[in-house]
């Protein structure tokens, strides 16, 4: 009786130990990642869109960029996940999402004030991620 009582209490101690305080590595690949994911939402829209091949095709090589870059991200961060402190990550993550937010705000106010800037001399420049 007395040892499985030992064993109980080693095990909530075991389980009760300090998790690493995220660096600041961990913050940035948290705070990336939603962002990636946001920005191969917004390349996955347009691509096949446009009847310009080139365009296409740098749309093509952009999500295939991105989306090396998100799994490189998971890659890092994943492992580390259960050996941190989960305040910091999810602060960092949120972070990432309201600045998506925010830049969607700032491209909703700036966009029609520089429509004009972008078909000057008679060519349009299509517009990255979406809005014309």
């Amino acid at each position: 009786m007395r040892s499985g009582v030992i064993v109980i209490i080693l095990l909530l101690v075991q389980n009760a130990t300090a998790k690493e305080l995220p660096s600041e590595i961990d913050l940035r690949a948290a705070y990336c990642i939603p962002i990636v994911q946001d920005l191969i939402i917004r390349v996955k829209q347009d691509l096949g869109a446009s009847a310009n091949k080139e365009l296409n095709d740098l749309y093509d090589s952009i999500f295939v960029e991105l989306s090396a870059n998100l799994r490189r991200l998971q890659l890092y961060l994943l492992p580390r996940v259960p050996h941190l402190e989960i305040l910091g990550l999810a602060t960092a993550k949120k972070r990432g999402k309201e600045d998506i937010a925010t830049f969607d705000a700032y491209e909703k106010t700036c966009s029609p004030k520089c429509n004009h800037l972008r078909s000057k001399h008679g060519s349009h420049i299509p517009h990255p991620f979406g809005s014309s």
